[in-house]
């Protein structure tokens, strides 16, 4: 298949998680601030096992009234962190450190008796104030065999500065709670207002299931809160389905990197570039991927006139990788016209 990226394009990033996590990164978003990198990330170390030792574990587990061995969830480590570059001169970042050396919210508590978890850090900074929003997600009740769990999802906003290489934390907010499922949400300031999207689907585990993208507009990000107006964006796509998405802008128009999974072909993800129409009500998303590696939700930028890509891979092997599953954050980067022109010639 024809991509943009191939692997040898790539640069692994040294992006270490905060101390007592194992290995691992997904979920990545990207932004610059005064000629530093920020990423927000989260660890979702999802690693097999042998089989012998499952079930050992789970026999003294049994054994010792479930003190010992208990049962090890990675979403419980999916804990929305905030990363700074370490100095590269005048090359593009691929080591971080944490802004902060705690993930900004701990993994919430069970409140209807299944596993919550966070999930699907954003960030943009607007006025030198950095804007993270955190997804909290209750399950409400048990899911029917080829269904989806109900869901109870919360959308919080933290905010701070960054002073002298470190998060200035200002504070956590709560911008709305409600029954919709919120998957990937998304801001930033485009054309004087703030945007907030978000996507309904559940196409990463069925392989088909997308309601659409759904886009609110404020003036403030205040305006996002209780109880947000959206407003239905087309999506036009041949084939694939919309999973995650990240924005970015370049010469007053809007873009998305857009993981997505192939009709009918669940648990695999492509990365896809998007053109978001004029007036935002359509979003375009090309049919060249940018890589054929499996990928997951993952962010870019372009800086004087360079795209580039911090790409999320899943069960991918690179050269000197810690990571305990194959989940890793890789950076590639080529001239943005040069994208353009190839992706639109096909």
């Amino acid at each position: 298949m024809k991509t943009i990226f191939h692997k040898t394009d790539f640069e692994l990033c040294n992006i270490p998680v905060p101390q007592g996590y194992k290995q691992s990164q997904t979920h990545v978003g990207v932004a610059v601030f005064k000629g530093d990198f920020l990423l927000t990330t989260s660890p979702y170390p999802a690693y097999s096992r042998p089989l012998w030792m499952v079930y050992l574990k789970a026999i003294i587990r049994k054994i010792s009234g479930e003190k010992l061995f208990k049962p090890f969830i990675a979403e419980q480590w999916e804990n929305p962190c905030l990363y700074i570059s370490v100095d590269s001169g005048d090359g593009v970042p691929i080591s971080f450190q944490l802004l902060q050396k705690t993930p900004l919210m701990p993994p919430p508590e069970s409140y209807y008796g299944f596993p919550a978890y966070n999930s699907d850090p954003d960030l943009c900074v607007v006025d030198e104030t950095l804007h993270v929003l955190n997804r909290t997600v209750f399950r409400v009740e048990k899911s029917q065999k080829g269904k989806q769990y109900k869901y109870f999802t919360q959308l919080f906003h933290i905010y701070g500065s960054i002073d002298n290489k470190r998060f200035k934390y200002r504070g956590t907010e709560l911008l709305f709670e409600t029954e919709r499922n919120i998957v990937s949400p998304c801001i930033t300031q485009y054309n004087g207002e703030y945007l907030l999207t978000e996507l309904e689907t559940n196409s990463y585990n069925d392989g088909e299931s997308f309601t659409g993208l759904f886009m609110a507009r404020s003036s403030s990000i205040d305006g996002f809160k209780y109880n947000p107006r959206w407003e239905s964006v087309n999506v036009v796509s041949k084939g694939y389905v919309p999973w995650h998405m990240s924005l970015f802008q370049y010469d007053n128009v809007l873009y998305a990197i857009v993981a997505c999974v192939k009709m009918g072909e669940s648990h695999r993800c492509w990365q896809m570039l998007g053109k978001f129409s004029n007036d935002l009500t359509s979003l375009f998303i090309y049919q060249i991927p940018l890589t054929d590696l499996n990928s997951y939700r993952s962010a870019a930028l372009v800086k004087d006139g360079i795209f580039i890509l911090y790409n999320a891979v899943v069960k991918e092997s690179f050269k000197g990788s810690k990571s305990v599953d194959g989940r890793d954050i890789i950076m590639a980067k080529m001239p943005f016209k040069h994208i353009i022109d190839a992706i639109e010639r096909e």
